[in-house]
């Protein structure tokens, strides 16, 4: 477990930097996402409202155009009715194609109808053709249905002279009416884009309502000056364009922003994003491996320290005299020191994963068993810190007494128990050795006793007599006994005397 080859930044105190610095990194890409969109969202805002102050402008101009033309009509009623009759009078109509040129930046052309919409003279130049015609008769028709609003028609694709048409109806004092039509160059509208281009950045275009692809009028003028690109392909269209109806036209005006500056801006942001998250990554990276290399300084020594105690504490545990066993709750045996393989006869691979019954089969009186079952069940404890003498068995069969201490400990959430077994066999050699001894010394004891009854008893009951006998003879008429008769016998009453004490001493030590 000690040598176990981890992930250089999986150490618990590097996990709250990491999140910290993922969050910090998702945070700036978030920031600079938000301000892609945003910039986005402010492209568009801006394409509309460019768009919409452009096409106020373009239809206020229209607007003016036609309270103008309504003004010049009114102004011209007698050379209008010169014209009508005598419709070949060309100085007539030549001073008021001056007029009209002079009142009017851009008119091409001009002509007057009847009331059914027909020219009343021939255009030369070819400006009022059959669709300018046609336009005269819807303009006739509307009139006659009532309706007061009319469009101008789209753009006449006259070859060179690409243009409008303005049309006011005219009513004599004598009850004639018709129509004064002017065809008018598209140039000032293209200014007008133009000018609002520059302000806005963006591409702004006139195409047909009816058909959205077909450019009727850029900031170049009309299409006849765009050459080949007078449709607008649709990828044009991006999600920021804006596009709005003239009223009053045919129109639609359509705001294309600056696509490559958007580009170019939001990948600015991102490159600025990258670069600020690599940075972030980078200096965090430093710190982490600045840390994780100090951790690692202090954790060598610390492992060193560790592995130093761990070797100690194996050391012990293996040169202990007694045995010891580690087992779980299920009493299947983790580890085993060499006292169990020496007491045993197991080798440790014998003895790993094996129940411990295999090594005491049999509870002991006190029920061992019991007990620990009961302390699992309860947390109750009475074997825990107790030894309990049960019987432990060889690996050959043989039965031994053994000392039997346990004691717990929490691993995660695995209970251990440490069980040290102590070899009771001396122990109880000693025992009956000594209670041996205990019977020997009781006999001696007896036999002790018995010596001293004799020699308080038997033996100093005789000694006395004597001792009182031969007193009594010496003190007694000794005239019949010789000199040597009584010296032996005061000699003989002196050492029965003595033997007395001797006796009396004897029965003192016995006890």
């Amino acid at each position: 477990m000690l040598q176990e080859t981890r992930w250089p930044f999986a150490s618990s105190s590097l996990l709250v930097p990491l999140v910290l610095i993922i969050v910090a990194c998702g945070a700036v890409v978030y920031y600079g996402y938000q301000l892609a969109e945003t910039m986005k969202q402010s492209t568009a805002a801006s394409a509309r409202v460019d768009g919409q102050l452009t096409a106020r402008e373009i239809t206020g101009f229209l607007d003016r155009e036609h309270e103008r033309l309504r003004a010049f009509v009114i102004e011209k009623q007698p050379e209008v009715s010169e014209i009508l009759a005598f419709p070949d009078n060309w100085p007539a109509i030549d001073a008021v194609q001056t007029s009209l040129r002079r009142m009017f930046r851009g008119a091409l052309a001009f002509t007057v109808t009847g009331a059914d919409g027909k020219p009343m003279f021939e255009d030369f130049d070819g400006l009022v053709g059959d669709v300018c015609q046609a336009s005269m008769r819807d303009y006739v028709q509307s009139m006659d249905q009532g309706l007061v609003e009319n469009e101008i028609p789209p753009i006449h694709p006259v070859p060179g002279a690409y243009h409008f048409d303005l049309i006011s109806p005219w009513k004599l004092e004598g009850g004639e009416s018709g129509l004064f039509f002017v065809s008018m160059s598209p140039g000032r509208i293209a200014e007008l884009l133009d000018a609002a281009q520059q302000a806005s950045g963006a591409r702004m275009l006139l195409v047909n309502r009816d058909d959205p692809t077909l450019i009727e009028v850029s900031g170049l003028g009309a299409r006849d000056s765009l050459g080949a690109a007078i449709r607008l392909p649709p990828e044009a269209l991006t999600p920021e364009h804006f596009a709005t109806d003239l009223p009053g036209t045919e129109w639609r005006l359509v705001v294309l922003p600056d696509t490559a500056a958007l580009t170019e801006a939001v990948s600015e942001v991102y490159t600025r994003v990258g670069v600020l998250v690599l940075s972030l990554l980078l200096i965090s990276i430093s710190l982490l491996v600045f840390i994780r290399r100090s951790e690692q300084r202090n954790s060598t020594v610390f492992m060193r320290s560790l592995q130093s105690s761990v070797s100690r504490q194996r050391a012990i545990l293996q040169s202990m005299v007694d045995g010891m066993v580690t087992i779980d709750s299920r009493g299947k045996i983790h580890h085993v020191n060499n006292a169990v393989t020496r007491l045993f006869g197991y080798e440790p691979k014998e003895l790993f994963g094996e129940n411990v019954r295999i090594l005491m089969p049999e509870p002991d009186r006190s029920g061992h068993d019991g007990y620990l079952k009961n302390y699992i069940n309860t947390g109750e404890s009475k074997i825990l810190g107790k030894g309990r003498e049960v019987l432990g068995r060889r690996k050959d069969g043989s039965l031994f007494p053994v000392m039997l201490t346990l004691g717990e400990s929490q691993e995660g959430d695995q209970r251990i128990f440490v069980g040290i077994l102590h070899d009771m066999t001396a122990y109880k050699e000693a025992q009956r050795k000594i209670v041996s001894q205990s019977m020997a010394i009781e006999r001696s004891k007896h036999e002790l006793e018995e010596i001293s009854q004799i020699a308080s008893k038997d033996l100093q009951l005789p000694l006395q007599r004597i001792t009182m006998l031969g007193e009594s003879i010496e003190s007694g008429d000794g005239s019949t006994l010789s000199g040597s008769e009584k010296d032996q016998l005061k000699t003989l009453a002196d050492d029965a005397r003595n033997a007395s004490e001797l006796v009396k001493g004897l029965a003192d030590y016995t006890r």
